[in-house]
């Protein structure tokens, strides 16, 4: 047999069950379709009923007022009221449950009705609020229409004022002036039988004249420009040549460093000085090049140096520009909205501490000006503070013979070069606000001590402060912002300098007298220099007895100097110093003040006399009164215009006429018939007193060799 006509019983099996599935899944769908088939209408009744009973609704709503159903419904809830108070008893007497539900029935169709009336009001609700939204929206496109009409009436006014204020581009135009353009325009183009009776047609001439010289103006600036181009290759050919060079003249210029030591030419050095004072800022640029030009021309001994470093220079003057630019951005973001405050206060708290370092900044830079008196050198290093705006000064010395003290010390040694110029108060009266704003509120002599900022600094770099006195209104303006002047620096250049000279020659020789003074014995002390010893005479009883330095509270404590601080002779710029003059029982104290500007002011002093218990002074004295005023004031007239010495001459003076005084004193008290100290007579005088004054013989008369009175 086949393998095909055998099977297997599993395969029957198989194939019953098969069938069975089959069989079933045909019922199943065959049930599906009917139940579709049975719904479908269903599903399309219900929708028509739903639709028709809107309609009717609708119908309903449309067509019965909103009274009608308020009637309606108050009558709807009072029948239910009742029924349901007819519940209530019906249930209280224990009626029969039909009754009940009766009852029960009749209130639930009642909630039909309330139903159906609710619907009912929402229907009309929906409708008027579609009326409403209808309403509104006709309005909003109405209220649209007018703003487009609107706009367009002000673009029309626009237009029209456009229009009536147009001007033409040619009224902007420089016409050449109408007789001119009839001299040079070509009649061709001018037409002038036209023209002069035309202004339409002249302004048309003119134009077109115009036109044509403009357009052979372009055509020649066209041909410069071609030239320039090609000047402009030429010169960078050239320049890249040189560019080739530098390096080689570099090495050239290095090699003969030692050639230019041994000559006595500096060339190397003089060109290093040049490239490092293009670096300086104006004011310091200024003061380098007036005092160079003063030293190569009328002084030699004067030498004028830049010091520091170029390459930082060179870094600050990039930083300097990039600070302007971020402080213009700082302004315009400090006009932000006031919600920004917060950021703009910590901002504030982190740059206040590097806002003391930025205001008290100084310029890498400095210019060293060296003025010599011999082998006697200042030394001045004069810096520029970028922020204040001002020139400060260091003072070093050093001296042939050391000599060192008080009047030689760097602060004060240059203090009142001019009158009131003491180098502790900025010229810049607008650094006071900007060191507050930093939080400084210390002195200069704290805050710079080394730095001093004289006002003759400011002169010599050509700035000019406005002073502390009243100016007038044009001076004001004009000095808002200070700018260097080469002319105001080139004025005081040889004043100034002058004057240090002269200031350092005066206190070296003061401080050689304070040192003479200061020796242990003054009695072998020899005041006079020998040239004027025929000036005074030769016999001295009184002697100097001590000598020593005070200080301004110790004299403005005393009484018989209230005279000389109370009209500002004397103030705490002077240096001060005490002398005790003897003759026997007599002691003279001398309270002396040197200023600064000494010898330009000479020494003042101010004398008490103690004599037989009891103490004279300025004000209980007529003889100490002329003693002080003949000693304060009658010295130029016989000791000259001195060159050194000066202090000691006037303390020599000062024994002198004091023997006067005592003696004088003395002869008149025998004339009188006075007890006293009795002094013997060492000075010629003839007169004690004489005038109504009752002058003394204080005038020392050399040729004749006595005293006399004025």
């Amino acid at each position: 047999m086949s393998p095909t006509a055998t099977k297997d019983p599993d395969s029957k099996d198989d194939g019953k069950v098969s069938k069975s599935e089959k069989r079933k899944k045909s019922d199943s769908s065959i049930k599906a379709e009917k139940e579709s088939a049975i719904k479908q209408p269903k599903q399309e009744k219900s929708e028509s009923i739903y639709d028709e009973i809107l309609k009717l609704e609708n119908r309903e709503s449309e067509a019965r007022p909103a009274e009608k159903d308020l009637e309606l419904w108050k009558e709807t809830c009072g029948e239910l009221r009742s029924l349901m108070k007819d519940i209530f008893e019906l249930k209280t007497k224990n009626s029969s449950p039909s009754e009940v539900t009766e009852k029960r029935i009749q209130a639930s169709l009642l909630f039909v009705t309330l139903k159906k009336l609710n619907r009912l009001e929402k229907l009309r609700i929906k409708r008027s609020r579609d009326a409403t939204n209808q309403s509104k929206q006709s309005v909003d496109s109405f209220n649209l229409q007018l703003q487009n009409l609107l706009y367009e009436v002000l673009h029309l006014k626009k237009e029209v004022t456009k229009c009536v204020h147009f001007k033409s581009a040619d009224e902007s135009l420089s016409l050449i002036p109408t007789d001119k353009f009839y001299e040079e325009a070509p009649a061709s183009v001018s037409c002038p039988d036209v023209t002069e009776t035309d202004e339409h047609a002249l302004r048309l001439a003119r134009l077109q004249w115009e036109l044509a010289r403009r357009r052979e103006l372009g055509e020649e600036a066209e041909q410069r420009e071609s030239e320039r181009d090609r000047l402009d290759g030429v010169i960078r050919s050239k320049d890249d040549k040189l560019r080739e060079l530098g390096p080689q003249l570099a090495s050239i210029l290095s090699s003969t460093v030692p050639v230019q030591d041994y000559l006595g030419m500096p060339l190397s050095d003089r060109r290093e000085q040049l490239s490092l004072a293009r670096l300086l800022p104006s004011p310091l640029y200024i003061l380098y090049t007036q005092c160079q030009a003063y030293s190569e021309a009328c002084d030699k001994e004067v030498l004028v140096r830049v010091k520091g470093d170029g390459e930082e220079a060179r870094m600050f003057r990039e930083t300097k520009g990039e600070d302007e630019d971020s402080q213009e951005d700082a302004k315009d973001d400090s006009q932000d909205q006031e919600g920004e405050g917060d950021k703009m206060r910590r901002s504030k708290s982190v740059r206040g501490g590097d806002k003391a370092g930025k205001v008290l900044s100084v310029h890498p830079l400095q210019v060293e000006l060296v003025v010599s008196s011999g082998e006697d050198k200042v030394f001045m290093s004069f810096h520029w503070l970028v922020v204040l705006g001002v020139v400060t000064v260091t003072v070093t010395l050093t001296t042939k013979d050391k000599v060192e003290g008080e009047a030689l010390s760097p602060t004060t040694l240059l203090s009142h070069l001019y009158p009131g110029d003491s180098g502790l108060l900025s010229p810049n009266h607008s650094n006071i606000w900007q060191l507050s704003a930093a939080g400084l509120a210390d002195s200069w002599d704290r805050l710079l001590p080394d730095k001093l900022p004289y006002c003759w600094a400011q002169r010599l770099a050509g700035l000019e402060f406005l002073s502390v006195k009243p100016v007038e209104e044009g001076d004001v303006e004009n000095g808002v912002k200070v700018v260097p002047s080469v002319d105001l620096s080139n004025m005081n250049v040889e004043t100034t300098i002058t004057s240090i000279r002269a200031r350092l020659v005066a206190r070296l020789d003061l401080q050689k007298q304070l040192d003479s003074l200061s020796q242990s014995k003054l009695s072998q002390l020899e005041l006079l220099p020998a040239a004027l010893s025929s000036q005074f005479p030769v016999r001295v009883v009184s002697r100097l007895k001590s000598w020593h330095s005070s200080d301004w509270e110790k004299y403005s404590m005393e009484e018989c100097t209230k005279h000389l601080t109370s009209c500002g002779v004397v103030d705490s710029d002077c240096t001060f110093f005490k002398a005790v003059v003897t003759r026997d029982k007599a002691v003279l104290t001398a309270l002396v003040s040197i200023a600064p500007s000494y010898p330009v002011d000479s020494p003042v002093f101010c004398l008490s006399l103690q004599l037989d218990n009891s103490t004279d002074s300025l004000e209980t004295s007529e003889m100490l009164r002329d003693l002080e005023r003949e000693v304060n004031l009658g010295w130029e007239e016989q000791l000259g215009q001195m060159e050194g010495g000066l202090l000691l001459a006037i303390l020599h003076r000062l024994l002198v006429l004091l023997d006067v005084l005592l003696e004088v004193k003395s002869s008149m008290q025998e004339g009188v018939g006075e007890t006293g100290s009795n002094f013997t007579k060492s000075q010629v005088f003839f007169d004690t007193v004489k005038g109504k004054m009752r002058r003394l013989p204080l005038q020392y008369n050399s040729s004749q060799q006595m005293f006399q009175q004025r």
